[in-house]
């Protein structure tokens, strides 16, 4: 289960099962926002050894009122780390580098091994994207009755991380999805390279690649040559740097954007050395490297305007706002917090510390202030 932290003190509270719905015990590190109906959407996953895995995703109001909790039985969904989240949809990935057997559990119990040690390529394992309705409606008027749909990716990949999801819509019908996500080849394994990177990635180093899925529809293949008789995947590298830690505008989940924000090493000799950030965009105009004097950590994209307004339009440019990136130098073991225009990636502030601060895996940023400024730090008492 996650740990409650307290906002103002960041003291741990203890364990929070969100009001008693996590009924899988776990939840995922990655969440979505639904800027439609202003729910925050999250996911659980358990592998299964003698039965099927589970897949809950759940979704919450603001005041974390219950708006929706369902579980899938997925057969070899195994693993999953991120999930999309479109209007109408939630997409996640059938991995071929987890195989589950009994053998392994009791090896990772016993600490003769660990769940990454396994990870790798298995050959004889699908590689696919998951396509599920949120609702029995869209089940029925856009998949056909099915619950969900299964697309197989060309080129075999681990996906670890997604970017964002626009639904692709033909004739004022939906007929597919056009996905970003950063993908792992073939020669990945969770080898602690150097001691730099928790994974090879000089051997198979992530690639940010679009997956574009029609659903298909064996009754429509004939007049309409949009869909296929089965779900079909184009997979394209959008990029050859080596990248990790996708991130995109926190408001615009299954919105068009343009602009996805990575960690990234602009040495192609040199791809586990992440000393950059990214700025991708789609449409080409605008993507631009930049380069850090140290090692950078995952960037994490600020809106100019603070919390999005449910139900209203957002005006402002998809990348009017700041990107901040936590970068380390190995020789003088400190840290840095360095703001950047998320417009030019021209630096804007530099918060130097004294000292070097262990790198964090996921950040979000919130506009609000827990601090209370008349009393000194120490002596605030945890509000929770």
């Amino acid at each position: 289960l996650p740990h409650c932290l307290d906002p103002t003190t960041l003291e741990t509270i203890g364990e929070e099962n969100l009001g008693g719905t996590l009924n899988l015990g776990v939840l995922g590190a990655h969440f979505r926002y639904d800027p439609h109906l202003d729910r925050l959407v999250t996911l659980s996953a358990k592998a299964g050894v003698n039965r099927l895995p589970s897949l809950a995703i759940n979704e919450y109001g603001r005041k974390w009122e219950v708006k929706s909790l369902q579980t899938y039985h997925i057969p070899g969904l195994n693993y999953a780390h991120d999930l999309l989240l479109s209007k109408h949809f939630y997409i996640v990935q059938i991995t071929p580098f987890v195989n589950i057997s009994t053998a392994d559990v009791y090896k990772f119990f016993l600490g003769l091994s660990s769940p990454g040690d396994a990870m790798r390529y298995y050959d004889h394992l699908p590689c696919r994207l998951v396509i599920i309705a949120r609702t029995t409606s869209v089940a029925e008027n856009i998949l056909g009755g099915r619950q969900w749909i299964e697309a197989d990716i060309p080129d075999p990949c681990h996906i670890f991380h997604f970017g964002n999801v626009q639904e692709l819509v033909e004739n004022g019908k939906i007929v597919g999805l056009d996905l970003t996500a950063v993908g792992l080849g073939k020669k990945f394994t969770m080898e602690f390279e150097n001691k730099a990177w928790l994974s090879n990635a000089s051997k198979a180093p992530g690639i940010l690649q679009s997956f574009k899925v029609y659903f298909g529809d064996a009754k429509d293949a004939v007049k309409d040559k949009a869909l296929q008789a089965k779900p079909s995947c184009e997979q394209v590298v959008l990029h050859e740097a080596s990248v990790e830690f996708p991130v995109v505008h926190p408001y615009r989940h299954g919105l068009d954007t343009r602009y996805t924000y990575m960690m990234a090493s602009s040495d192609l000799k040199r791809p586990h050395y992440f000393t950059a950030v990214l700025k991708h965009d789609l449409q080409g105009e605008r993507t631009k490297f930049w380069q850090s004097t140290g090692i950078t950590g995952e960037p994490c994209f600020i809106p100019r305007g603070g919390y999005s307004v449910p139900g209203k339009e957002d005006l402002r440019e998809e990348d009017d706002g700041y990107v901040v990136v936590q970068v380390y130098h190995p020789v003088q073991q400190t840290t840095d917090f360095v703001v950047l225009d998320a417009q030019t990636m021209e630096v804007l502030a530099t918060i130097a510390l004294k000292h070097h601060v262990p790198f964090g895996f996921h950040g979000t940023f919130t506009p609000e202030v827990f601090l209370q400024m008349n009393e000194p730090p120490s002596l605030v008492q945890a509000k929770l």
